[in-house]
């Protein structure tokens, strides 16, 4: 992997009959969604895209889901490890 292209935790809920959600907690206020599983991990990529301006500093990902899982945010949610391409962002 180059050094652009970081692995990130992300969780995701789903309600019966409603889209998934997805949140990205080493990007707080970055979410998305997608109506199926694959359609919401794939939107990850876009949602951090548009969630970054140029200069924002890029967060270094949570390893240790320990805290994070504990959170009552996401009690209820599945956590997944996604790979986010950071190429894009000019610092």
């Amino acid at each position: 992997m180059t050094k652009n292209i970081i692995r990130y935790p992300i969780c995701i809920h789903y309600e019966d009959d409603t889209a998934y959600g997805v949140t990205i907690p080493d990007f707080p206020g970055c979410f998305t969604s997608g109506d199926t599983l694959g359609e919401a991990i794939n939107n990850v990529q876009e949602a951090v895209e548009l969630f970054l301006d140029p200069g924002d500093p890029i967060p270094s990902p949570t390893v240790d889901l320990t805290t994070l899982m504990s959170d009552p945010l996401y009690l209820e949610g599945k956590w997944y490890f996604i790979y986010i391409d950071l190429s894009f962002h000019k610092s």
